[in-house]
């Protein structure tokens, strides 16, 4: 190494005499008289004539000065220009900087007025920061950039802060950090047109908008404008100063993003459209909306600016006004939302009108003196009353009899021919009702307030003076009461005067004067005065047939009042003992005999009738009884816990017996019929509940619901036969179709304890998911990665078939399956392995017809953390690895660079340096040669210099040698042996100081290539190749 340093030295100290041969024109200065006196303004560097002067380095033009030559055929003149940069050629302004990764300019970007200003050129793109002549005494300064064309990417002109790097070298990914390697981006300007202010905008993210704010990490990112009195000295600006509009960050997502308007003064916000701000005054804003507070400053009636609170309110209360004329706009907002105007008319403008103090939360509507309230009213103890309310002229009043201001309820219906009647379809629409203040006078004392129901507006039928609205309630139509109270106690009735356009009246009872009469559906009349009258119902009936003696049948429809009276048909079989007897049928002949059967096994007819107290045949209705329970209707306080539309009990006390509480049957026997033997459905603000089934706990199984769908004796049919079905629609909280629970924490310790027990196969159409909340979980602790492997390592998978004959009952699937089985995964994970039992059968009489049945089972879900923990672990180790890997590749790049400059260095420099050298032997006389021989013959010493020498020999079958030189300055210094994988294969500390040598022996390596790298205090100082032969 030391060699090659002196060599270099030697040529350069060759190189010397020949750069004091140079022409004394290559540097130039003045050569006037006054060159050497003391007048700066005579001293320059450069030439009288008008040649342009060049600055080099290392053969390369860096700068030009006043080039000569003209831009846009000969228009601007380029007298006067610099340009640097490397070789720099195109000059265009005062001052053209040209940068190293420049291509080819052909002046796209370029404008004739870009002279006096600092021109920058790189990759065809230009920046100019200058001025630009406008004309007479006027030049404007610009910032402008350009592109000469070529390529898809925007030009942006972009304003960036650099801030203090960090000590190990500058961030690449970091936007929003000032230290980063690109800094921090505040603007950025793109040929769009659009405007981006802060991070992130990239190629690819660019301004979406003229004016684009933007911000990353979810902060708040906000838009401020304020103003202040300068005075003597300036005031403290804050944040919470002048008009903000943004978005609130937050890094909880549901609030993140809100769009935020804030005046933090304590003044209006104003809106308004069709008017400029140059016309506007603190007391003509011309605006169409505000909202402010009942506190903030406001023009007053009299045209001053000060506070408005006729109702002495809280002043931190909210106002909202949307004024309906801009130029005569609502500036004193009485309710949370004021529509319209100001209360107040010309005459009389600082008045309120009809708003009142409470007139708080809700909408307020005014023009000229008339107003509208719709919201709320307190009236204490936590207690606000919803409120219509309108105003202010209660009676006709002032010189031009204004009033009275009525509320009416007016229907509009649309235009479209047939959409509506004449009323309804025209301009003012179909009023309904309306409210009047005034006094109503038929009665002595003051009776104000009036309601009228109908059409009393101009375009009605009621406008002449004798049909206005003239009563507390005036209805102009039919009037239906569908419930009434009865109180026989009471002797006034209620009467119309047919004159009055029937005005009500009451009437005492006592006074209207009829005859009465009563006559029974039998035939028979009755004298309602008789004290002991006997009606008989109906006709008798005689061995099941009728005996007509007279007639008896019912003529009419008719109505039995029960009278809060109960209606009994009492039994005078003792012991009601005797079957068949004090029956009732409606609409059929009596019941059938007693023993029918109940069920049979295959009812093919409707007419298999059951033996029952009451029979009811229907052959014209849709339903053949109809049972309603109503709960507690009128307010009696009869509330008991449970109601029933229909109840069916049965009792019994005897073995071998087949008990039906309440049985339904459908049949049908036409298809594309939907039969259903029972339906439940229930319709409530509660829970409701369609069909509901209990079963006792018996010492054999019981069973809330039991549903089977079967075909008859066997017979298979086409269709879809479904035990249950569950659907769930409707609720905007849950819908479960089918849900199953059993008793938290298995109180009764049941062997088997399961929310759904399905023998068979099962099929989702979608998601099946578990409880996993944190909340519900404790004593989390993380799986070990190494410890997953060993668990997995320990399982053994395995393909298998069911064998269905150990119990038929399991409803095994066929064919090959792949899984683990499970005594043998009780070996490696006993906590997901389960003795799950198939409970016994029974038939309907309670007798046991197949045993329980006790195997393992196995939660395979349990194994899947496992295999993700295995799967981390695995992939943190293929990480570790493939570091490892890149860093040895970075090492042997970096080797690889080094000497692929070094080859180049050397080719190019050599035959320069022997050209150099000829020349120089040929024009020196022998003795000024030998001057020059004796001068290169130095011998230079480094003793701080790092050496590692190529290893001898090399290549080498057993052993080897590798020379090295360690200063004492080196703090820590090691030798790394790479394979030919660039995997390390042996690392050497090296604790001697200064020249030293290692033995490496190598008999047990493969033949290859092998690579060796000195390191020093951390930094790789040289790398070396071996061959092993």
């Amino acid at each position: 190494m030391n060699v090659k340093y002196l060599k270099c030295g030697a040529l350069l100290l060759m190189m010397l005499p020949i750069l004091m041969m140079l022409p004394t024109f290559a540097i130039s200065q003045s050569t006037t008289a006054t060159n050497n006196q003391n007048n700066a303004g005579t001293r320059y560097l450069g030439f009288q004539n008008n040649w342009g002067l060049s600055v080099r380095t290392d053969g390369i033009t860096r700068m030009r000065i006043n080039p000569s030559g003209s831009l846009f055929g000969g228009s601007v003149p380029t007298d006067g220009y610099i340009g640097i940069g490397d070789n720099p050629a195109d000059i265009r302004s005062r001052l053209t900087i040209t940068g190293t990764n420049n291509t080819f300019f052909g002046g796209a970007g370029y404008r004739s007025w870009m002279k006096t200003g600092v021109f920058n050129l790189e990759n065809s793109d230009n920046l100019y920061v200058g001025l630009k002549d406008e004309g007479f005494n006027r030049s404007d300064a610009i910032f402008a950039w350009g592109d000469d064309g070529g390529g898809n990417a925007l030009n942006n002109a972009r304003f960036i802060f650099a801030g203090t790097a960090p000590v190990n070298g500058s961030c690449t990914n970091c936007p929003t950090n000032s230290s980063g390697l690109n800094g921090r981006e505040v603007l950025r300007m793109n040929p769009n047109g659009n405007i981006g202010i802060g991070p992130l905008f990239v190629q690819n993210n660019q301004p979406k908008s003229t004016m684009h704010l933007h911000i990353e990490n979810n902060l708040s990112n906000w838009l401020q404008i304020s103003n202040q009195n300068l005075g003597l000295t300036p005031n403290l600006i804050s944040q919470s100063d002048g008009l903000r509009i943004g978005i609130f960050g937050s890094a909880n997502n549901l609030v993140n993003g809100n769009a935020m308007i804030y005046n933090q003064e304590n003044r209006h916000l104003l809106f308004s459209t069709g008017s400029g701000t140059g016309i506007t005054t603190p007391t003509n804003t011309r605006e169409r909306m505000r909202i402010t507070a009942v506190a903030n400053p406001t023009e007053l009636p009299n045209g001053n600016i000060g506070n408005y609170n006729p109702g002495n309110i809280n002043g931190n209360r909210t106002r909202v006004a949307i004024s309906h004329d801009p130029a005569n706009p609502v500036t004193r907002p009485l309710s949370l939302l004021h529509l319209g105007y100001n209360t107040g008319s010309f005459l009389f403008p600082g008045t309120t009108d009809g708003w009142r103090s409470w007139m708080d939360v809700g909408m307020f509507v005014a023009q000229g003196t008339d107003n509208m309230y719709f919201g709320l009213k307190p009236e204490g103890n936590d207690r606000f009353d919803a409120v219509i309310n309108w105003g202010d002229n209660q009676n006709p009043a002032g010189p031009f009899q204004v009033g009275p201001d009525n509320l009416r309820f007016v229907f509009t219906s649309t235009i479209a021919v047939g959409s509506g009647d004449p009323i309804s379809t025209s301009n003012d629409g179909l009023e309904v009702m309306r409210m009047e203040p005034q006094d109503g006078q038929t009665f002595q004392y003051n009776n104000f307030g009036m309601v009228g129901i109908g059409n009393f507006a101009a375009n009605g039928p009621n406008t002449a003076p004798a049909d206005v609205v003239d009563a507390k309630l005036d209805i102009d139509g039919d009037l239906r009461i569908r419930q009434v109270n009865q109180d026989d106690l009471l002797e006034r009735v209620l009467v119309v005067d047919p004159t009055d356009h029937n005005r009500v009246y009451w009437r005492d009872v006592n006074s209207i004067t009829a005859n009465a009469n009563i006559q029974a559906n039998n035939g028979t009349s009755l004298d309602p005065n008789s004290i002991d009258p006997i009606v008989q119902l109906g006709q008798e009936l005689v061995g099941g047939t009728p005996a007509y003696t007279g007639i008896g049948e019912l003529l009419n429809d008719r109505e039995i009042p029960m009278n809060g009276q109960d209606l009994i048909f009492s039994s005078t079989n003792a012991g009601f003992t005797t079957p068949g007897i004090e029956r009732i049928a409606i609409g059929a002949a009596p019941p059938s005999a007693p023993g029918t059967p109940v069920f049979p096994s295959l009812p093919t007819s409707f007419f298999n009738n059951a033996s029952s107290k009451l029979q009811v045949f229907n052959a014209t209705e849709q339903t053949g009884a109809h049972f309603v329970t109503l709960m507690d209707p009128l307010g009696i306080g009869f509330s008991p816990d449970q109601y029933s539309g229909a109840k069916g009990t049965v009792f019994a006390d005897e073995n071998d017996k087949s008990i039906i509480g309440l049985l339904g049957q459908g049949i049908s026997l036409t298809q594309g019929t939907r039969t259903e033997g029972v339906r439940g459905e229930s319709f409530g603000s509660g829970n409701n509940v369609g069909v509901s089934g209990r079963s006792i706990v018996t010492p054999f199984t019981s069973t809330g619901g039991e549903f089977t769908s079967r075909s008859v004796d066997g017979i298979c049919l086409p269709g879809t036969s479904v035990g249950v079905r569950g659907r769930a629609t409707g609720s905007n909280t849950s819908n479960i179709a089918i849900l199953g629970e059993v008793d938290n924490g298995n109180p009764c310790n049941a062997a088997e304890n399961y929310a759904g027990f399905f023998n068979g196969d099962v099929f989702v159409n979608g998601t099946l998911t578990q409880a996993s909340d944190e909340n519900l979980k404790s004593n989390i602790q993380n799986i070990q990665g190494t410890d997953a492997l060993n668990i997995i390592r320990n399982l053994n998978p395995v393909s298998f078939e069911y064998d269905n004959s150990i119990n038929e009952r399991m409803m095994l699937p066929d064919g090959i399956q792949y899984g683990f089985v499970a005594q043998d995964v009780e070996q490696v994970l006993p906590a997901i392995v389960h003795t799950t039992t198939l409970p016994a059968e029974f038939d309907s009489l309670g007798n046991e017809i197949s045993p329980a049945f006790e195997f393992l089972s196995l939660e395979s879900q349990d194994l899947i953390p496992l295999l993700l923990a295995a799967a981390q672990e695995q992939s943190q180790t293929v990480d570790s690895l493939s570091n490892e890997l890149a860093q040895k590749d970075s090492l042997l790049n970096d080797v690889n660079d080094r000497l692929t400059q070094l080859e180049n260095c050397l080719s190019n420099l050599l035959p320069l340096l022997c050209q150099i050298n000829n020349s120089a032997i040929q024009q020196n006389d022998e003795e000024t040669q030998e001057a020059l021989l004796h001068q290169i013959n130095v011998e230079l010493f480094d003793g701080e210099n790092i050496i590692l020498e190529q290893n001898i020999p090399n290549p080498f079958a057993e052993r080897t040698v590798i020379n090295f030189s360690i200063p004492a300055s080196v703090g820590e210094a090691k030798l790394l042996f790479y394979n030919n994988q660039g995997r390390m294969i042996r690392t050497v500390k090296i604790n001697e100081r200064g020249a030293g040598q290692v033995n490496v022996f190598g008999a047990e390596l493969s033949k290859g290539t092998y690579s060796y790298t000195l390191i020093c205090d951390g930094e790789v100082i040289s790398t070396k190749k071996m061959v092993k032969q």
